[in-house]
């Protein structure tokens, strides 16, 4: 539970434009300098001591965490149709802050359709952030090319989810296509954008008729735990035999899947309840989704932050924010359904992982989100908190837009 510590009542409706797309709103720093939540009865919450400097001052907390609260500070927006050495940005589906270089890696979800799959480089001005302007400044694209060498050919990758490595190497989830019969996967990759190396998948992921990937709600997240050791991913739907996939008043049960790195094994796998479709779409019978679309690791025991989105028609998308653990859940990997195809969960619900909600992105921040999927810490600020950057995927279209919005997150041991 959020509860308001200060913020300010101003208002920016969600439902005031056509709804069906997300409208360009190319507009900086709409709401008030901050809004601050406190979570559940954490104790007193941070207040600045006037230093807004920011600055890497140490790791992420190896050992558990949560969540103590959350500050808005800023949004900024770009276009779709906005270019970068000629390669659209847009399709932004995975975010990762590398704290040596100061630079964000930010994953295109393009399936070499409108380019290349590639991802970007940026820089982040935190300082002029933390002012209120405008901050983000790219600065390369690396395109994602074959074990060959040659750049993927179309409709061949779905690149959601991206991590990187202390030697420059990088994964990247694939969603894969299971109307071309292709499976997602969990790859390794040169600094240079190479495939070098694939972490195995069990066969109950790979598309088929009665089971497997459904079409585009496969792995949209990607991890990695502050040790290094444990890479996480997860479907953001039910696999067909886990049951059906989310809508109004159902939700869906995914899996997701800890590999330890050091082994390049799968370690664990653990059921997760995507909630069911908030709104209905305004004809009934047209599209409405939710999915949980990122993971971020918050510590090396099981808690990470969980993203999911939503969409309808006519209602435009609603995102969450949840704080998960998987210290007491379940291993699933030797169970064949976790739900019926009517929605019955088949195993404990206290077997699946844990979940508290944190922040409704709409209803908490007075904001129109756009198709938010990509999440990744930042640096540290000198008072102790951390940078959250989330930041959305126009699915190139010129009705939505890129959407960077950057939280300020205090964590307690």
């Amino acid at each position: 539970m959020i509860r308001w510590v200060s913020g300010s009542n101003q208002q920016t409706t969600a439902h005031d434009k056509m709804a069906n797309v997300i409208p360009s709103r190319y507009i900086v720093a709409f709401l008030c300098s901050s809004i601050l939540f406190s979570v559940g009865c954490a104790p007193k919450p941070f207040q600045s001591d006037g230093d807004e400097s920011a600055e890497v001052v140490g790791p992420m907390y190896p050992a558990a965490a949560s969540v103590r609260s959350i500050e808005y500070l800023h949004t900024q927006v770009f276009p779709t149709g906005t270019t970068f050495k000629e390669s659209e940005i847009g399709g932004i589906s995975a975010i990762v802050y590398d704290s040596e270089t100061e630079r964000y890696h930010l994953l295109s979800d393009d399936r070499s359709v409108n380019g290349p799959a590639r991802f970007f480089t940026a820089t982040i001005d935190h300082g002029e952030l933390q002012k209120g302007g405008d901050s983000i400044q790219f600065t390369d694209v690396t395109t994602l090319k074959r074990a060959e060498g040659k750049p993927f050919p179309k409709h061949s990758v779905d690149p959601e989810g991206m991590v990187f490595l202390e030697d420059g190497d990088f994964y990247i989830s694939s969603e894969g296509d299971a109307k071309r019969s292709i499976a997602p996967f969990v790859n390794r990759f040169s600094p240079e954008g190479t495939q070098i190396d694939q972490l195995p998948l069990d066969q109950k992921y790979h598309p088929q008729k009665q089971s497997g990937i459904r079409n585009n709600l496969a792995f949209e997240s990607l991890t990695l735990t502050p040790d290094h050791n444990t890479l996480v991913t997860g479907t953001e739907n039910g696999l067909i035999q886990d049951g059906p996939a989310a809508d109004l008043e159902t939700p869906t049960y995914a899996r997701i899947i800890f590999y330890d790195l050091p082994s390049a094994k799968v370690s664990a796998e653990y059921g997760y309840r995507v909630e069911p479709v908030p709104l209905a779409p305004i004809i009934a019978g047209q599209l409405r989704t939710n999915g949980l679309v990122e993971l971020l690791a918050v510590d090396n025991d099981g808690t990470f932050l969980a993203l999911e989105r939503a969409f309808s028609v006519g209602r435009g998308n609603s995102v969450k924010l949840f704080e998960i653990s998987s210290s007491q859940a379940q291993d699933i990997q030797h169970i064949k359904s976790l739900a019926d195809q009517v929605g019955k969960l088949l195993i404990p619900e206290e077997a699946l992982v844990s979940k508290t909600e944190l922040l409704d992105f709409g209803r908490d921040l007075n904001i129109v989100p756009d198709n938010l999927e990509a999440m990744c810490w930042g640096p540290l600020f000198a008072d102790g908190s951390r940078l959250l950057v989330l930041v959305s995927d126009n699915n190139f279209n010129v009705h939505q837009e890129t959407q960077f919005i950057f939280l300020k997150v205090l964590l307690q041991p």
